[in-house]
């Protein structure tokens, strides 16, 4: 017999933070939740070299400021410390070598590809360890940031669920995802124009038996619904200013709007605009953009309780 409430915990865009990962795992376990659901931009943007400067001495750059550490333990913290910014940690013997690095653009994007995949594995054997006693289930999702690469790594761990790639069930709850988002001005690779967007959309909701109890996690929020409201960007991605203000417009997607008001299912998870958290009703749908705070290794996410047909209850949770 299904449960009569289905109780999830989303987030998204946590981009590499070992930190946002481990409280999202222990928050999870803390409400004893049916699901965890990760709704994209699992990736960090950066490494972040840390270079011998003598003997058993290594140094990085952390939040603007040099940091020195021995081997040993001081220097798997600032390790740490690094990785739960979201950059990944890249030891060098010197900064002729990072020089060099840098200049190969084939060994450059090949160790941050590894980086990528490196973490993303820690973090399913993690999520399997510490869920799977639970009887949580772990849904993870890539998103316009990720590399495609990314989907291979989370199809080699049977326990992850990918909603991406199909049709998830949970109680009375059919789940499809999307990480795709309509173009950005940063050319992210599931950057795509709004027509293959919401092509690749229809074929997952042709699959669904019933629209209106289905939980949509798209990574991108709806068009102009308050999800989505960024700053405007100038030719050089500088931020566009009025009488000293940024500029702020919608930067979603119609595609996703469009289908969200057609279908009205019962829930719909986004992530994508880290400025735009918030509720917000297309009709009888609720949509949901919890933000993301990643750099600071703040944990941003939402609790929602449905039953068969309605979300109960919602609450934000910040840590």
């Amino acid at each position: 017999m299904l449960n009569k409430l289905t109780r999830v915990l989303f987030t998204s865009d946590l981009h590499g933070s070992n930190l946002h990962f481990r409280k999202l795992l222990e928050t999870a376990i803390a409400n004893n939740v049916d699901a965890l659901i990760i709704g994209g931009d699992i990736s960090g943007k950066s490494m972040t070299p840390v270079f011998e400067v003598s003997a058993g001495v290594y140094e990085a750059e952390l939040v603007g400021r040099k940091e020195r550490a021995r081997a040993g333990d001081e220097l798997a913290r600032l390790e740490e410390d690094i990785a739960s910014s979201g950059s990944y940690p890249v030891r060098l013997g010197t900064e002729l070598e990072y020089s060099l690095m840098q200049a190969d653009a084939g060994r450059r994007d090949a160790v941050f590809l590894g980086k990528m995949k490196d973490r993303l594995e820690c973090w399913l054997r993690l999520a399997e360890e510490k869920l799977q006693p639970k009887r949580i289930r772990f849904l993870v999702m890539c998103g316009n940031d990720d590399r495609w690469e990314l989907d291979e790594v989370v199809k080699a761990f049977p326990f992850a669920e990918n909603p991406d790639q199909g049709v998830i069930k949970i109680g009375w709850h059919e789940i499809i995802g999307e990480s795709g988002a309509n173009e950005t001005p940063f050319h992210c690779p599931r950057d795509m124009k709004e027509p293959l967007l919401e092509a690749r959309i229809r074929a997952k909701v042709a699959m669904l038996e019933d629209e209106g109890r289905a939980i949509f996690v798209f990574h991108v929020p709806p068009f102009d619904s308050g999800l989505d409201s960024a700053p405007a960007l100038d030719s050089n991605l500088g931020i566009v200013t009025s009488g000293g203000h940024a500029v702020i417009t919608p930067a979603g997607s119609t595609a996703v709007r469009k289908i969200i008001e057609e279908c009205q299912p019962v829930l719909s998870l986004h992530g994508h605009i880290h400025e735009s958290p918030g509720f917000v009703r297309l009709g009888r749908t609720l949509c949901v953009n919890p933000g993301s705070e990643y750099p600071q290794g703040i944990m941003r996410a939402v609790l929602v309780t449905l039953d068969r047909d309605s979300v109960r209850s919602k609450i934000m949770i910040t840590r």
